[in-house]
């Protein structure tokens, strides 16, 4: 999970979170199993991104991933969850430049609940 820069469909530059798939070893070197785009919603509470990457030499391989950044201090747990909606929870990694949630996974469903379990916010499915 990275940060980068982006000029979105309104020409306003942004630096949205993102992810990169790899595959390999340290003896062997690391290959980018790509894409290197994304889905994505947007709003004051949070920015929610659905990433994938599709396959990798002769399988099929499908890696997943759901991220985003919190904007709205009320969030206190975000959940995550696949067209079932059977949610569980995303990790939430705080740095000096935010909060930020991660899950691996097939997962198109985000919630971002305050301490009480309210949802605050729900983007994707």
């Amino acid at each position: 999970m990275y940060i980068t820069s982006h000029t979105n469909e309104f020409n306003q530059k942004i630096n949205p979170v993102a992810v990169a798939f790899f595959e390999g070893n340290d003896k062997d070197g690391w290959e980018n199993t790509g894409p290197n785009g994304w889905n994505y919603y947007v709003n004051e509470n949070m920015t929610v991104f659905i990433q994938g990457s599709s396959f990798k030499g002769a399988y099929l391989k499908r890696d997943y991933a759901i991220f985003g950044q919190i904007y709205n201090l009320d969030i206190e747990n975000v959940k995550v969850a696949g067209n079932d909606e059977l949610f569980v929870d995303a990790k939430i990694i705080t740095t000096k430049s935010g909060r930020y949630f991660f899950k691996l996974g097939d997962y198109v469903i985000a919630q971002g609940l305050s301490k009480d379990g309210e949802i605050i916010d729900r983007q994707g499915g």
